[in-house]
């Protein structure tokens, strides 16, 4: 893809790449901005070949194909000029600030020598409409409108003072909105005579910062969405809301209350394949069941009065639930107390959804570090967090708790004061906690009770960790502070797909975070070590292993030269709420696929039981824009198609694709004809977009795993087999 922002199109349910400039990669794109309606759209970027010269490129075939529009001073280099496009004749065009117009989509563009307004809104209803400040008169803003492509504007409704941004209302023709101290206002008609048609305190917002609140309006259609700062009590803590009329607000749905966040929240895999998800729309905690397929099985809350959150999961070998989180309600559903009045919290939730078997209070840090909890195959339970600033289990204030899976009393307390700053725990195939933190990674033997630092990682902050069959510990993270021209190389090892991170050369520091991977012996001697990365921060927040030792990683991207490595990245629009997904190999030299993920925040990556990946985070689902009801997301993912050798070829006697049922494998070779018959085993597979050299296998869902011997039928003749072995 390169190494700037690509640009798709929508067609028959799935997303198509289109190219802007045949000439030029993508590359050279640093920045975008799409307008159009009609199907003739536009793409306003800066193209970094050019000393960041803008250009504007136009298609009116709903984006197939692309011509660049003649340049002139209407793209300047030191800024970047949106456009407001006359959704009745998309050729009619004006540049936002009101000072160019063009009637032939942008093959040649006016100067508008007198303009009357210094920028412009909407475009509405066949007018272009702006909001324009009157010097020395009561009120001082009016509303302005132009019918003749920005050349005059008239007053159509004065602003009073008290009300600030204004949206044209999108039921009634020639009236507006306007937002107010104490709510939404109309206009009458095109008078000037304002009625407030929306209470902020009839939705429970006792309070609401006016200079914060801003207006989202859906041009040509009947949607509009104000966003701002509330409080839902006098004493509660204000947060950002969003709520949303189709009606000019005769009727109201608030999408985010003030104070739902679901930026926290875990994932577990049960061992019947279901997947557990916990979050909290405040102020209570949720558990949830999936099926593999997405079918819900179970939802249930736990919480009391106040906020409660949860923030880890882990699931038992009888598939019960242990959840821990934070919690300030003085009500909250407590079987026992391992500390009177601390904010944390685990609890044990029936293998069905419907019954607390226990809960416990314990003491939960106050800044950053989490509460984490880990289950043995033997049903004992681990917590391990940060201690109560008042209340602490240890002299240190960090801990680790081994619970009773039977009550959740506590069975046994340790100091974790050599194990600081950590921010995950796993318990590994020896039973051991295996610790990942600030600087390295530690092991915590559960038989002698003592903790030991085993790999030392400078300047990174270990957030996940993974092991292979063979005990080695892969680290995933990213640094946390600026490294030195030294550092980063000392990090990784020679053949590291990225050894030295962004702007970090001979004289100069690292100035960017970059994700960090590292592949570490039981013992912590380092095997592997590579840096992922662009020009901006990039982190790892979670991944897990396939049968090959590849790793599948989630985290969060950075900048516009990021190094994507897939065909065509999903939903790849740069904007609101993103992640990336990420496949290195196993030996961190080379990835696999690389690709961002809009419109989400991907929290948790688990491996599928049958073929593929589980991710799931939080995001705005249909809504990549960020302007839509904040969910919990569950995605399924599958690996990139598998690119067998040539069927033609002398091969090894196993071909170690690590495929799984469902995957996609690309077979290369010679003569391959319509006729063509694909050989899986005892199977025949008709084979998919079959050309000259090259054709696509779907492995069937029911395939058992074993080693198989791929052969292809074509125009009579039998190719070599290719050895193939499916997980």
């Amino acid at each position: 893809m390169g190494g700037g922002p690509a640009f798709y199109r929508r067609v028959d349910d799935s997303w198509k790449r289109t190219i802007l400039d045949p000439d030029r990669s993508d590359a050279s794109f640093v920045s975008q901005h799409v307008y159009g309606a009609g199907g003739t759209n536009y793409v306003y970027v800066s193209d970094r070949t050019q000393q960041g010269r803008l250009r504007l490129f136009l298609s009116r075939d709903a984006g197939r194909s692309w011509k660049t529009l003649p340049q002139s001073d209407v793209f300047n280099v030191s800024s970047g000029t949106p456009l407001v496009v006359d959704s009745n004749n998309p050729c009619r065009v004006l540049t936002s600030d009101a000072r160019f117009r063009t009637f032939d989509c942008g093959f040649t563009w006016e100067r508008i020598t007198s303009t009357q307004v210094s920028g412009i809104r909407f475009f509405d209803n066949g007018r272009f409409i702006t909001q324009q400040f009157v010097p020395n008169a009561a009120p001082s803003q009016q509303i302005v409108v132009s019918v003749d492509l920005g050349g005059t504007w008239y007053p159509i409704a004065a602003i009073p003072p008290a009300l600030g941004v204004f949206s044209p209302d999108p039921v009634n023709e020639g009236e507006f909105l306007a937002r107010g101290e104490d709510g939404v206002y109309r206009s009458t008609g095109s008078s000037s005579n304002w009625t407030r048609s929306l209470s902020w305190a009839s939705l429970g917002f006792s309070e609401v910062s006016v200079y914060s609140n801003g207006y989202y309006w859906e041009n040509g259609n009947p949607n509009v969405y104000i966003s701002g700062v509330a409080k839902t009590t006098s004493a509660g803590s204000a947060g950002n809301f969003l709520i949303h009329s189709d009606d000019g607000f005769q009727t109201v749905n608030v999408l985010r209350a003030p104070s739902v966040d679901n930026s926290s929240n875990d994932v577990a895999l049960g061992p019947d394949g279901g997947l557990y998800v916990q979050s909290y729309p405040q102020p209570d905690a949720f558990v949830a069941k999936f099926s593999p397929s997405g079918e819900q099985f179970f939802f249930t809350y736990l919480g009391g009065e106040d906020f409660d959150a949860a923030t880890t999961v882990s699931i038992d070998a009888e598939d019960n639930i242990i959840v821990g989180g934070r919690t300030k309600s003085s009500q909250f559903p407590f079987t026992s107390s391992t500390v009177e009045n601390a904010q944390g919290f685990v609890a044990k939730i029936s293998a069905d959804g419907r019954r607390l078997v226990w809960s416990t209070r314990v003491p939960m840090a106050a800044v950053d570090l989490p509460l984490l909890v880990a289950t043995d195959k033997g049903g004992r339970i681990y917590a391990a967090s940060g201690g109560d600033d008042e209340k602490k289990l240890s002299a240190s204030g960090t801990f680790l708790l081994r619970l009773s899976a039977a009550d959740g009393h506590v069975e046994q307390l340790t100091d974790l004061r050599d194990v600081r700053d950590f921010r995950c725990m796993k318990l590994d195939a020896k039973g051991d906690l295996i610790f990942g933190h600030r600087n390295g990674i530690s092991r915590f033997s559960t038989a002698t009770n003592t903790a030991s630092l085993i790999a030392q990682i400078p300047g990174i902050e270990v957030s996940s960790i993974a092991f292979d069959p063979f005990g080695a510990i892969t680290a995933m993270g990213a640094n946390f502070r600026t490294l030195q021209r030294n550092e980063p190389m000392a990090l990784t090892t020679p053949n590291a797909f990225q050894r030295v991170g962004y702007n970090q050369g001979d004289f100069f520091p690292s100035v960017t975070p970059d994700a960090y991977i590292g592949k570490f012996s039981p013992e912590g001697m380092r095997i592997s070590a590579t840096l992922f990365g662009g020009n901006s921060p990039e982190r790892i927040l979670d991944g897990v292993l396939d049968p090959g030792g590849n790793l599948v990683a989630i985290g969060r991207p950075g900048g516009d030269d990021t190094p994507w490595r897939s065909v065509e990245s999903m939903r790849t629009t740069y904007s609101g709420p993103a992640s990336f997904v990420l496949k290195m190999d196993d030996k961190n030299e080379a990835v696999r696929y690389s690709t961002y993920l809009d419109g989400f925040f991907a929290t948790k990556v688990f491996p599928h039981p049958e073929g593929g990946h589980w991710i799931v985070g939080w995001g705005y689902y249909g809504a990549p824009y960020g302007t839509g009801e904040s969910d919990i997301l569950l995605y399924r993912i599958r690996s990139s198609p598998a690119e067998l050798p040539r069927i033609d070829s002398i091969v090894p006697a196993v071909l170690f694709t690590y495929l799984r049922p469902g995957d996609t494998a690309s077979i290369s070779g010679e003569g391959f004809g319509g006729d063509s018959v694909v050989e899986l085993g005892e199977r025949q597979v008709a084979p998919r977009n079959v050309t000259a050299g090259k054709m696509e296998i779907l492995l069937p869902e029911t395939m058992p795993a074993g080693v198989y011997a791929v052969t292809v039928v074509s125009g009579g003749k039998r190719s070599a087999p290719v050895r193939l072995r499916i997980y």
